[in-house]
């Protein structure tokens, strides 16, 4: 049988779970113990990237969420694809769903590694980069990798959360971007995202993006999400927070350069969310 790995890539919520598969725009997020309608190829991808998920040392994430998507060519001009933009437009969307504020404590519910994606894109890859030898031991169950002849063992290019690249083969592992992460026990994709849709107006608003093409407005409140996740990252500070607030406010606004912007940031931000007694001094 041939293979068709190269018509395909995988998007993976690790530390994300879903109870049954969800369907935001052209994309199907499902759980990576369901393999039902891939081909025997997809299927065998699935099970070999499941078994890399750990959360922390020998412990293997049982499910995690996936969607099957066009190939990835990450070495290539594919960084700057379509697929890859829609990529990070859901996740985005998804990190902000999940930093809705906790009905008692007000914190966010997530922050915004919890809604980290991996993207494998299936084929050969350098077995020196996958399996460094250089001041390391191999101290897990035998596994060999068979070389090419040109030194390429199968395997998947990856990118994390659309910054770090990583080359990953049978065997290996995936952990969170940040030592110990609780996983939380309420957390299922496919009734959160419902709940979600019931709770604000505003949320289903969102969910409509990804059913139509983009305009000037839509990319606009797109990139003020991104700033405000940047904000809700385990890496903020509170200084970077409200910095990276304000400027997705700014984006999402999108006021005019010249003398008064300052002036119709505050009014504006007020319309929104009432006057706050420092609001000033956090616009200058």
């Amino acid at each position: 049988m041939a293979d068709d790995s190269k018509c395909f890539s995988f998007a993976v919520f690790p530390l994300l779970k879903t109870s049954r598969a969800v369907t935001i725009g052209s994309m199907i997020l499902r759980p990576t113990d369901d393999a039902e309608g891939l081909t025997p190829d997809q299927a065998r991808h699935l099970k070999e990237i499941s078994e890399m998920i750990f959360l922390q040392d020998h412990l293997r994430i049982r499910s995690a969420t996936y969607a099957i998507v066009p190939f990835i060519d990450l070495e290539g001009t594919d960084k700057y694809s379509a697929t890859l933009e829609d990529l990070a437009h859901l996740q985005a969307v998804i990190a902000y769903f999940y930093a809705s504020p906790h009905p008692i404590f007000c914190d966010p519910f997530f922050k915004y590694e919890h809604a980290s994606l991996a993207i494998f894109s299936p084929g050969q890859v350098p077995i020196f980069m996958a399996r460094p030898d250089y001041h390391v031991e191999w101290v897990g169950p035998e596994n060999s990798l068979k070389q090419d002849d040109r030194g390429d063992v199968p395997g998947y290019r990856g990118l994390y959360n659309f910054k770090h690249h990583f080359f990953a083969t049978s065997g290996s592992r995936l952990y969170p971007p940040f030592p110990n992460v609780a996983l939380n026990m309420s957390q299922d994709m496919a009734a959160d995202l419902n709940q979600f849709m019931y709770e604000s107006s505003h949320y289903p608003l969102l969910m409509a993006l990804f059913e139509k093409p983009r305009t000037d407005t839509s990319e606009r409140v797109l990139r003020a999400i991104d700033w405000f996740n940047s904000g809700n990252s385990v890496t903020a500070n509170e200084e970077e927070s409200l910095a990276s607030l304000a400027v997705a406010m700014e984006a999402l606004l999108g006021l005019p350069d010249g003398d008064r912007k300052t002036e119709r940031f505050v009014d504006s931000v007020s319309l929104l969310l009432g006057r706050s007694p420092r609001l000033d001094a956090w616009v200058l």
